[in-house]
């Protein structure tokens, strides 16, 4: 993926990820583990994670906080291997 963005680079074009902000409802998945522990994802109004419904339910990254970083990298390394470093 590195190589790729290089290429892309050196011909005066950009790599934009579009990153979907939902985290699957998957115990066992690293990123849904690591939100759950880290407390990086929006509460409702009783506390507990809020359940968002975007195809399947999933839970929303709090974007305030300074864990969601510790996820988003999470989510990026599971994905491409790599990410930037936060």
């Amino acid at each position: 993926m590195q190589a790729f963005v290089k290429q892309l680079h050196s011909s005066k074009q950009y790599w934009v990820p579009i990153v979907d902000p939902g985290i699957k409802v998957d115990p066992g998945y690293p990123a849904y583990d690591e939100g759950l522990a880290a407390k990086a994802f929006i509460n409702d109004f009783t506390g507990k994670p809020y359940l968002g419904q975007v195809g399947l339910p999933c839970l929303l990254p709090l974007l305030i906080s300074s864990q969601v970083c510790i996820v988003a990298c999470l989510c990026f390394k599971v994905a491409l291997g790599w990410c930037l470093s936060c």
